[in-house]
């Protein structure tokens, strides 16, 4: 259903935003 597809696409864009910061961090510490 079409609720179910929003549900999906709200997930993926959240899963988008975390692995950057994941990234983000990873070369942070790699720094200290």
């Amino acid at each position: 259903s079409s609720s179910n597809r929003k549900n999906e696409e709200v997930q993926v864009s959240g899963h988008e935003l975390i692995v950057p910061i994941r990234q983000y961090q990873d070369g942070w510490l790699s720094l200290i």
